[in-house]
């Protein structure tokens, strides 16, 4: 029953398999014809042509440019190298060496040396020498002995002198004197205040009181219990 009527995946997987092969077969076949025809001139062909243009290059470029390099271009280098040092760098060295050195050292360094030694070095030690004994020694000598003991005998002793003798006892009897009359002034001054405020109270406090204690009397007897009277008369008659 099963072989007479198969199932559908193998009715599907038959066809499909035919048509990959019929479109897959060609190209199979194609790229094996390709890869026998490229190995084919591989060995017939480009290999031998290969061999045979390195031979030619090997020959025709490479030995003769060894050849150009080794017999020409290094003998060459060098012969221009030796004659380069022989035009720029030698005379500059022998120059440099047998020249400027000698001119420098026997001309220029060797008389400073010298004249370091013998003329500038003595001469700077007379130029202290007197420079010490004509000016800073007098210098030192006139400030100790005569600027200081003036300064200390003529200005130092003196004000001190004066500010303890004179300005210090001046000053001590003028704090004494003003403290003095300071409180002799605040003596007088409280009795002086003390005498105004007795007159004033006496000519006008005292009379303004007894003014104003007569005006209170006034006020009321004579107008508030009157006043008051009436409006209690008039609220609650009898």
């Amino acid at each position: 029953m099963s072989m007479e009527h198969p199932t559908p995946p193998a009715l599907i997987r038959v066809p499909v398999r035919i048509v990959v092969l019929v479109a897959v077969l060609p190209v199979r076949v194609a790229w094996d014809v390709l890869t026998a025809t490229g190995r084919l001139l591989d060995r017939t062909l480009l290999r031998p042509a290969g061999r045979a243009l390195e031979w030619f290059l090997e020959r025709a470029v490479v030995l003769p440019a060894r050849w150009l390099y080794r017999s020409v271009l290094t003998p060459a280098g060098r012969g221009l190298a030796w004659l380069l040092r022989a035009v720029l760098v030698w005379p500059w060295v022998g120059l440099w060496r047998y020249v400027v050195v000698p001119v420098a050292r026997y001309g220029v360094a060797v008389p400073a040396v010298w004249l370091h030694r013998r003329v500038l070095s003595p001469l700077g030690t007379g130029c202290l020498f007197l420079l010490e004994k004509l000016l800073l020694v007098p210098l030192v000598a006139l400030f100790r002995y005569v600027l200081v003991p003036l300064l200390r005998y003529g200005i130092a002793l003196p004000v001190l002198w004066l500010w303890k003798r004179v300005l210090v006892p001046v000053a001590r009897e003028v704090r004494d004197a003003l403290g003095l009359c300071w409180r002799v002034a605040g003596f007088v001054s409280r009795a002086v205040g003390r005498g105004l405020k007795w007159l004033a109270w006496n000519l006008l406090g005292r009379p303004l009181v007894r003014v104003w204690r007569g005006l209170r009397w006034c006020g009321r007897n004579l107008v508030a219990r009157p006043v008051a009277r009436a409006w209690a008369s008039v609220v609650r008659p009898a």
